[in-house]
């Protein structure tokens, strides 16, 4: 039986070697992050988020404390199942947008699950069927230099979804993005991944965002002290 909690870190601590003093990314954090929501990361810039964002994608590993995902702690050390856990089990959707210029839209929405070894023609329905989600049909033979800024953003949130994963993790996903674009932008993102039970984790600066969008909200308010400013 799954529990309520996607994720429980347990007094986890992140510090970064440098020239000078050593950086205290996360100092003894402890938090709770709910199931099949739409969870927002908040607080000013240096506070430890992107860090917060990169454990949980199994990306970097935490100098102290434990990660537990579905009550499983995750063993950091063993390189063949953190392999398999950023392969299968967490999805990113970065600012940056990663599109290749030369493929058409469906071809880029495809291609994290024909670098999986499935074939192109067994991967187009899945295609197609995100872009009919993501109000992006219409453009699936388009290159990415054909779509605006809101429509490349939903592209490249389908590529993350694609390869159905059960965390999306998204590093400020409409912050080049105008308001009404990343309304648009946060609509979608929300719809699809509800009716595919995955748990979105974004940080943003975007306060309006988080305000409507988001089910849990934790605020970073230094290193060591997040607090939870919403839970609906």
């Amino acid at each position: 039986m799954f529990s309520r909690y996607i994720y429980k870190l347990d007094n986890v601590c992140k510090t970064y070697p440098s020239s000078g003093n050593d950086v205290v990314a996360l100092n003894d954090v402890s938090i709770r992050i709910p199931a099949h929501r739409v969870v927002g990361i908040i607080g000013t810039s240096g506070m430890g988020k992107t860090t917060l964002l990169n454990i949980l994608g199994g990306i970097d590993k935490p100098d102290e404390g434990t990660v537990l995902f579905n009550n499983n702690e995750i063993p950091f050390w063993n390189s063949g199942f953190m392999n398999d856990f950023r392969k299968v089990v967490v999805s990113w959707a970065f600012q940056e947008l990663y599109l290749i210029n030369h493929m058409n839209v469906w071809h880029n929405v495809a291609l994290p699950l024909v670098i999986n070894g499935k074939s192109w023609s067994d991967c187009k329905e899945t295609a197609i069927e995100l872009l009919i989600d993501l109000g992006l049909v219409d453009k699936y033979k388009s290159k990415p230099s054909q779509l605006s800024g809101g429509e490349k953003q939903r592209v490249a949130i389908a590529m993350a979804i694609a390869k159905k994963a059960k965390v999306l993790l998204a590093d400020e996903p409409t912050g080049n993005l105008d308001m009404e674009t990343g309304n648009n932008v946060m609509k979608h993102i929300v719809n699809c991944c509800e009716r595919r039970n995955i748990t979105v984790i974004m940080v943003t600066h975007d306060r309006s965002i988080v305000k409507q969008y988001c089910d849990a909200v934790f605020m970073f308010r230094d290193t060591g002290v997040i607090e939870r400013i919403r839970n609906r």
